[in-house]
């Protein structure tokens, strides 16, 4: 409670894991709740995604038929990609 009290003194915007607890916005208020392990089911469905994930980082690093110039105009693009952002 003591971590809670100081971070929302602060007024600084987080979202992420902090200590026990999870921080996140809702309906613009900060929230929070304690953090729990998710579960690992290790379907054949999750499976099969976690390995095609896996090949396709795979392929990217070791990709040889992409010149440098290529990967870096794919990083300025996939830089334009709008995302949350993440503080703390």
């Amino acid at each position: 409670m003591q971590l809670h009290a100081q971070l929302i003194a602060e007024g600084k915007p987080i979202s992420g894991r902090c200590g026990g607890y999870v921080y996140y916005w809702a309906y613009g208020r900060l929230c929070w709740r304690v953090y729990v392990i998710p579960k690992d089911p290790r379907t054949a469905a999750q499976q099969r995604s976690r390995a095609a994930f896996g090949a396709a980082s795979k392929a990217w690093s070791e990709n040889q038929s992409l010149t440098e110039e290529q990967r870096d105009a794919w990083h300025v693009e996939a830089a334009k990609t709008k995302t949350r952002t993440r503080l703390a």
